[in-house]
């Protein structure tokens, strides 16, 4: 049996507040330090007291824009789906809800493992559902917008999995060393930029 096809514009509308929301909240996880004693209240000692909640920020802000490059790429192709893949994005996005919160749970607990465990699998969940889309929508060539290359869904997934490896790889590194899980997440930027030398362009897909 069929399912009912959707289009997929209101699910872009609905996915770009949501990746706005969560991002701009990641704001309110840094509070202005209380003065202390001394003339400048000791503000420099203690900024340098936040700076896991500032690198927390920075890192979260930017595996988010990265996860909203992916899901802009994406719908850019995938421009039609069923209920399942309805559901799959909601999922992604539910994943996106919940970053403000262990983004703050790492920021206060910087050296738990627990909390390394937390925020890693939050990422996780999103890049498993980033897969999962593809994956499924690579079985219904008739979701895919007109012109899309056969390869195209497969890079983007080989793409995903790459980060997924690394955060987890830091779950087993945390339990060890919770700075080591830290040194594997800054490896991310680098294959990130690596990745998208290697891009497939999207820009004609769609245009006949």
């Amino acid at each position: 049996m069929r399912h009912d096809t959707h289009d997929f514009a209101r699910l872009t509308n609905l996915a770009d507040g949501i990746f706005a929301v969560a991002m701009t909240f990641l704001a309110y996880t840094i509070q202005v330090p209380q003065p202390g004693a001394g003339p400048d209240g000791s503000l420099a000692v203690r900024l340098g007291a936040m700076l896991p909640q500032f690198g927390t920020l920075a890192l979260t802000y930017f595996i988010s824009g990265r996860l909203w490059i992916l899901h802009f790429k994406m719908h850019r192709v995938i421009t039609r789906g069923d209920d399942v893949l309805l559901v799959l994005n909601m999922t992604l996005l539910f994943g996106i809800v919940l970053t403000p919160f262990s983004a703050e749970v790492l920021s206060t607990y910087p050296l738990s493992a627990l909390s390394v465990l937390i925020y890693a699998a939050n990422a996780l969940l999103m890049l498993a559902m980033d897969v999962a889309i593809w994956r499924y929508a690579r079985t219904h060539p008739h979701f895919l917008a007109d012109g899309t290359p056969p390869e195209y869904p497969a890079r983007m997934m080989r793409h995903t999995l790459e980060i997924a490896a690394l955060f987890g790889g830091s779950i087993v590194a945390a339990w060890f060393a919770p700075r080591a899980a830290l040194c594997i997440w800054a490896m991310i930027l680098p294959i990130v930029v690596l990745q998208a030398r290697g891009w497939p362009r999207v820009s004609k897909i769609g245009q006949g």
